[in-house]
């Protein structure tokens, strides 16, 4: 399991750090990234071959992040949070 963080802009990764948000992600073992355009697309996090992939983009066509999922689904963002928090 991976859970990767890519903030909405410069000024909200500057505010997560500031109050310790940050801090509290890379705690629980997340990855978090720099602001860019490419993560809706599938640029950024491949998973592995044969490995389980949930997204809250709408570009979830097969093998649009470069590897062969065996399983794949899409989400809402709430799902989303509530899944990591979950996990």
């Amino acid at each position: 399991f991976t859970l990767s963080v890519y903030p909405a802009s410069t000024p909200i990764y500057m505010e997560l750090a500031k109050n310790g948000k940050l801090a509290d992600l890379m705690e629980t073992g997340a990855i978090v990234k720099t602001a860019f355009c490419g993560p809706c697309f599938g640029a950024g996090d491949t998973p592995a071959n044969n490995a389980f992939s949930i997204r809250h983009s709408t570009r979830n066509f097969p093998n649009r992040e470069g590897s062969k999922i065996q399983n794949g689904q899409i989400s809402s963002v709430a799902l989303m949070d509530a899944r990591s928090i979950a996990a």
